[in-house]
């Protein structure tokens, strides 16, 4: 035959192959977060528009019949598939820079591989060329790390059948490569003519049907041939203490099976399970199937009540306060270290009303092109400086950050950030809290508002929510989340608090504009339209309830004394009068006013100074005029912060 086959050895004599396939083992804390790592590349490499991943049961034949020890995944790419001597030489990734996508460091395949079994095998078509590579740990010495791959090519002009063509080059690969025929020995429970067989039938499998070689260019093909962690498919734990008759057991229906606990969930159904909560960004034209089953995604927009959707600038390099804040107010071209953030909140009804689960704010990061589950916090209170105390911020609250565009730093196995390899990766991660924070505060507290402050009710209302939420869970839907048009909160007015360095509203005028997309909203308490008119009504807050004694007197005010009681006597302050609001309102003005003065002072020294950089005239005085500028302004900023706290208590005192 004329065509041929290379063979690239992937040999390291630096690296000790034992050792390092030992910790490609170590690095996932769960084999389901391996086998999304390996998916991850797949998802990388489909076409966003009908890209088909498949993942199927490897089954092989023995004297008992068919077994099934391992699956294997076939997706087509978008693009030509780079050499499997490339994709499997250790620390070397076939990605490039792209931030979009998930897979990087040239590391995923080989340890998310070796970290489900000790035999894969991978398989690729690029048109009429194919290629396999071996990843197994019988390969490896302690002088080195051995992962060979091969590649042949196929003219059907020449070559003539496809099946007998590819059978010949594995018979040559084996005759040619003792410690591969091994290999491929062991894939055939020690047959080499049956494990040859099967790899010929993946290569058929690849080149047919759905993967036709005449429709589709390109497609990748992973076997996980013995998985290591418990059964591929579903199975029933039999009880040998309760029964000694197998067929009582075999005669138990389902449901029985299920209710006493023998029902048990193969690694396959653990991946269908996993799949929608795990990747964000899956539109209805990508086809996803395990064993059979297609994929529902949109997990979050089926799921959450009242879901929302906000969009942050989150500065990359700049120190949080009031200037940086009132920028984003404006939100004008925003400059290059910065970037903007999809965040989405919702209450998850299923959580709040089952009484095992955890009703406390969850947070959960997603990064790059198909959205990958990065990270979570199942108690986001501490992480994003909330109040911990009692049921606040619990109901099933779900916050939910999406980095589609890879504005976040990862870690080899994509389930953690590095924040310590970029510059100032310190203050990237605390203004991306700060600003998760805000948005979670604003969307929690403007549904206690409509539930009239009481998280009972809000409480009440969710539980009541669930059957339509469960309902939603069985139904298809074809948008993934960036189509979607979400209740969003607009018109947001920002400020930086000194007192607690954090981002607040300035003020509660803003507007909520509800969405076609939100699914389930959260009915029997007031509408959006109500909360919001009723902070515009109460733009203008009054101030503080525990006035001075001076400030009183200053008003014309004084304390009112009860007379002494036999147990304990009491000072009761007067209800405060209807002038308070207006003093107040003027004090507020004044301080904006001086606050916007200071600013405009502190833009001009500044820029005298640039002037002093480059004419080298003396720049000490400006430079000690601007620290004394700042220092105004932070007193400024506290005092308009212990106002606007004070004008909040005495509105409540007004209303009742």
């Amino acid at each position: 035959m004329n065509s041929y086959w290379s063979q690239s050895d992937t040999k390291s004599g630096h690296i000790d192959g034992i050792g390092l396939w030992n910790s490609f083992t170590r690095n996932f804390s769960s084999p389901l977060l391996a086998a999304f790592d390996l998916l991850d590349n797949s998802f990388d490499a489909a076409p966003m528009e009908n890209g088909h991943i498949h993942i199927h049961p490897d089954k092989s034949l023995n004297e008992d019949g068919i077994d099934v020890k391992g699956f294997f995944i076939v997706n087509n790419c978008e693009n030509r598939i780079k050499d499997l001597s490339d994709v499997l030489t250790v620390f070397k990734s076939t990605k490039g820079s792209a931030a979009d996508v998930i897979g990087e460091n040239g590391v995923g395949v080989k340890q998310g591989c070796a970290t489900l079994s000790d035999r894969s095998f991978v398989l690729c078509r690029n048109k009429y060329e194919y290629s396999l590579g071996v990843v197994a740990l019988e390969l490896q010495k302690e002088t080195g790390i051995y992962l060979p791959s091969f590649k042949f090519s196929w003219d059907p002009l020449i070559d003539g059948s496809l099946e007998v063509h590819i059978d010949y080059q594995l018979r040559t690969i084996c005759r040619e490569n003792n410690d591969v025929a091994a290999v491929i020995e062991n894939y055939g429970d020690g047959n080499l003519s049956i494990g040859i067989m099967a790899l010929l039938n993946h290569f058929l499998h690849i080149s047919s049907g759905l993967w036709d070689i005449q429709s589709t260019d390109h497609v990748f093909n992973l076997i996980i041939c013995e998985l290591k962690h418990g059964n591929v498919l579903d199975y029933y734990e039999s009880d040998d203490e309760n029964s000694d008759d197998e067929f009582e057991v075999v005669k138990m229906t389902r449901k029985k099976l299920r209710t006493e606990r023998r029902f048990k969930k193969g690694f396959l159904s653990q991946i269908h399970e996993g799949l929608p909560r795990h990747y964000l960004h899956v539109g209805h034209s990508f086809d996803v199937q395990v064993d059979g089953k297609v994929v529902s995604f949109s997990y979050w927009q089926r799921r959450l009540v009242e879901m929302s959707h906000f969009k942050l600038l989150i500065s990359k390099k700049e120190i949080k306060d009031n200037e940086e804040v009132e920028n984003y107010n404006g939100l004008d071209l925003y400059q290059q270290h910065q970037y903007m953030l999809d965040i989405y909140c919702g209450f998850d009804a299923i959580r709040c009303a089952d009484p095992e689960s955890k009703k406390r704010a969850t947070l959960v990061y997603h990064s790059r092109r198909a959205g990958r589950l990065i990270k979570e916090h199942e108690d986001a209170r501490g992480e994003l400086s909330l109040s911990a105390g009692g049921t606040t911020y619990c109901q099933g609250l779900t916050i939910v950050v999406d980095d589609k565009h890879g504005h976040f730093p990862l870690n080899p196995t994509k389930t953690d950030f590095a924040f310590g390899e970029q510059s100032y990766g310190a203050t990237h991660q605390e203004n991306l809290k700060a600003w998760i924070g805000a948005a979670t505060k604003l969307y929690y507290n403007h549904h206690l508002d409509r539930c009239g402050k009481s998280k009972a009710v809000l409480t009440k209302l969710l539980t009541g929510l669930k059957p339509k939420v469960e309902r939603l869970q069985k139904e298809a839907m074809l948008k993934a989340i960036d189509e979607c048009k979400l209740t969003t909160f607009e018109d947001m007015d920002w400020r930086f608090s000194y007192k607690t360095s954090s981002v607040v509203l300035r003020s509660k005028n803003y507007q909520v504009i509800t969405g076609e997309d939100t699914l389930v909203p959260l009915q029997g308490c007031k509408s959006h339209q109500n909360i919001t008119a009723s902070n515009a009504a109460q733009k203008v807050k009054a101030a503080p309830a525990r006035a001075t004694a001076k400030v009183a007197a200053k008003r014309g005010r004084k304390k009112t004394v009860t007379e002494p009681s036999a147990k304990k006597s009491k000072v009761v302050k007067s209800e405060p009068a209807n002038n308070d609001a207006v003093y107040y309102e003027r004090e507020l003005v004044k301080l904006q006013k001086e606050r916007d003065n200071l600013f405009e002072e502190n833009g001009k020294l500044r820029a005298k100074l640039v002037d002093a950089n480059r004419f080298g005239s003396d720049k000490d005085a400006e430079e000690s005029e601007v620290k004394r500028l700042r220092q105004q302004l932070d007193f400024f900023m506290r005092r308009a912060d212990r106002l606007a706290e004070e004008n909040d208590k005495l509105m409540s005192l007004m209303e009742k």
